[in-house]
């Protein structure tokens, strides 16, 4: 994805809303794109949440206690705690 993609993607996450195309170019820049595998866990309840993510291509469950909480598809995203507090 081209880093014009990801400001276009941020522009949509209601906590950047108000930010600037340059601050939000910036975020971009820092921002990278990981690879998971069907099943893979991105983050495990209780752990340290350290990031924010942004969902562009295909889909995630947020699991609590075995039973799926949410689902999230493309332009959904979690974690944004991460960007203020790292503590679980």
């Amino acid at each position: 994805m081209a880093k014009s993609d990801h400001v276009s993607a941020l522009k949509r996450v209601p906590l950047f809303q108000g930010l600037s195309d340059r601050e939000l170019k910036s975020i971009a820049n820092d921002a990278r794109e990981e690879p998971y595998s069907a099943g893979q866990n991105i983050v495990t309840e209780g752990s340290a949440g350290g990031a924010f993510f942004l969902i562009t291509e295909g889909r995630a469950e947020i699991v609590k206690g075995g039973k799926v909480m949410r689902k999230l598809g493309p332009g959904s995203h979690f974690g944004e705690m991460a960007l203020f507090d790292s503590s679980p």
